[in-house]
C-alpha cells in the first residue's frame, strides 16, 4: 500500500502540489500559520510542525515552499531525522525515475535492437517485419503518427523534446504502450502531463546538458541518474539500450538528410509523414553538427565498451556507423 504524502507549506505552491499530485494522495499539510491549522486548505487538514514531529512513522514528506524558507524547513526535518523531497520534481523522479529504472538493467543482455528515427525512409512495412521477427524496437517522439496505419507498436517509447510533450500532451497521455520514457523538465506547463503519465507507470529521467571532451559528448551508463541530451533522441535511446544490455544496435529511419538543411521542412520531405509538424507547433532547429557529434560520440563509446552500432537506414546521409542492408538483415544474411 502506498504511503500518504505530507506537504510542508500550505500556501500557493502547496495548493498547486495538491492539484498536481491528487487530493486522494495527500494526508495533510504542515504549516506554521495558525489560522490555516484551524481552517484547513481545500478540505485537507493543516497541522503544526510539532504535531508532525510527534507522529510516529509519518507519511512521505515533500517541501513545497521556495528558498530561503525551503532550506530552513529542510534543516528542521534533518534535525528530527525525517526523510523528505525538496520539490515535486524530486518526488516524481524518485518514484518514476532511478528506482523504477533499475528493473531494466541488463534485461536484454547480449541481444540486438533497433533504434528508430523519424526520417522519410522509415516505413510501416519494415517495422512490421521487425515485429514478426520479435526484434526489440525503440521509437521516439511522434512515432504515434504511424499508429493508424499499423498494429505495430514500439517495445520502448522515448521522448526527450519538451515541445513535443507540450504540444501533444493528450495524444501521448493516451498511448497504450507498456514501456515509456520521458525526459523531465522543470516546466510548469508539463507538470499535469507528468502527473497523468506517471499514474500509468511511465518512467522519467533527468536530462544532462552535453559535456565531455572537445571531441565527444558524455555517454550515461546509468539512465536512473541522468541521460546526456546529445541534441538527438537517438542518443538518449542508445544510452537506454546500453543500460538494458543490448550488444548490437541498428539505426533505422535515421536519414540525416534534410530538404532545407534544418530538418523541419513543412512539405513533409524530412519525416515519415506529411503532417509530422502541425500548424501552430513550435519546433527546435538543431544544427546538424551537434547531432553529428552525438552520433560520433555514440560510436566512440560503443567501440570502447564492446558494443556494435550499425546503420540499417535505407539511404540517407549518415555515414558514422557501418552500413548494413536492411533487406539482407531481414533475410538473416547480414551481421
Amino acid at each position: 500500500m502506498n504511503r500518504k504524502l505530507i506537504l510542508c507549506g500550505a500556501g500557493a505552491n502547496g495548493k498547486e502540489y495538491l492539484y498536481l499530485l491528487g487530493r486522494e494522495k495527500i494526508d495533510y499539510f504542515v504549516d506554521r500559520n495558525v489560522d490555516l491549522q484551524k481552517s484547513g486548505v481545500e478540505n485537507v487538514p493543516v497541522k503544526s510542525y510539532e504535531e508532525l514531529f510527534c507522529t510516529p512513522d509519518c507519511g512521505d514528506i515533500i517541501i513545497t515552499v521556495n528558498e530561503p524558507v525551503k532550506s530552513e524547513i529542510a534543516k528542521i526535518l534533518d534535525e528530527h531525522h525525517l526523510t523528505y523531497w525538496r520539490s515535486i520534481e524530486e518526488y516524481f523522479l524518485s518514484q518514476n525515475g532511478a528506482r523504477a529504472m533499475e528493473k531494466y538493467h541488463n534485461i536484454h543482455e547480449g541481444e540486438s535492437c533497433f533504434l528508430v528515427g523519424s526520417g522519410p525512409s522509415l516505413t510501416v512495412d519494415d517495422l512490421e517485419k521487425l515485429q514478426a521477427k520479435h526484434i526489440t524496437v525503440f521509437a521516439p517522439n511522434k512515432i504515434f503518427k504511424l499508429f493508424d496505419q499499423t498494429r505495430w507498436r514500439p517495445d520502448y517509447y522515448v521522448v526527450t523534446d519538451r515541445r513535443i510533450m507540450n504540444f501533444y500532451q493528450e495524444d501521448i497521455s493516451n498511448l497504450q504502450l507498456e514501456h515509456r520514457f520521458f525526459a523531465y523538465y522543470r516546466d510548469k506547463s508539463l507538470q499535469n502531463f507528468y502527473r497523468t503519465i506517471c499514474k500509468n507507470d511511465a518512467h522519467l529521467f533527468c536530462m544532462k546538458d552535453v559535456s565531455g571532451t572537445d571531441d565527444y559528448y558524455d555517454f550515461s551508463t546509468d539512465p536512473g541518474e541522468y541521460i546526456v541530451e546529445g541534441r538527438t533522441v537517438i542518443y538518449a535511446m542508445a544510452q537506454l539500450a546500453y543500460y538494458m544490455g543490448f550488444k548490437k544496435m541498428y539505426l533505422l529511419g535515421v536519414d540525416f538528410s534534410y530538404a532545407d538543411q534544418t530538418g523541419y521542412d513543412k512539405n513533409g520531405k524530412d519525416h515519415f509523414c506529411k503532417d509530422y509538424i502541425e500548424e501552430g507547433e513550435t519546433v527546435l532547429i538543431t544544427p546538424r553538427e551537434y547531432a553529428l557529434r552525438a552520433f560520433e560520440s555514440a560510436d566512440h563509446f560503443a567501440k570502447q565498451h564492446g558494443i556494435e552500432i550499425f546503420n540499417a537506414t535505407r539511404g540517407g546521409c549518415l555515414e558514422v556507423f557501418e552500413r548494413v542492408d536492411m533487406d539482407e538483415f531481414l533475410q538473416g544474411e547480414t551481421k
